[in-house]
């Protein structure tokens, strides 16, 4: 079931209500039954609106990182520094390495050693 159908059903049934003698005697639950009709309209309109807008890419090309081979870490084109490749891939987190030496980079969080891959 669509959020389509749930609004459609749900005025359907505000329709039978509606029509009920006892509801068209009141003025008071007639005034209600039309301000819900009112909000289920606002409803509907507000669900094909958010149906009709194009959803957002999740990983664009500059989110998607890219080995850095002499130093084994994981680079953004979209952020400066070397990431730990460790705990981008265990939990998509991007922390930044430390330079122990010129081969050897360590992560702060993960506490791994990290040597370049060429």
């Amino acid at each position: 079931m669509t959020i389509f159908d749930a609004i459609q059903q749900s005025q359907t049934l505000l329709d039978q209500i509606s029509s009920h003698q006892q509801i068209n005697n009141d003025v008071e639950l007639t005034s209600l039954t039309s301000a819900l009709s009112s909000e289920l309209d606002t409803i509907n309109a507000f669900a094909k609106d958010l149906n009709s807008q194009p959803e957002p890419a999740r990983t664009t090309k500059a989110d998607s990182p890219h080995i850095d081979e002499k130093s084994g870490c994981y680079k953004f084109d979209n952020e400066q520094g070397f990431f730990c490749p460790n705990c981008y891939d265990q939990s998509s987190s991007r922390v930044a390495t430390k330079r122990l030496n010129r081969l050897l980079r360590v992560c702060p969080n993960c506490r791994a050693s990290i040597k370049p891959t060429a």
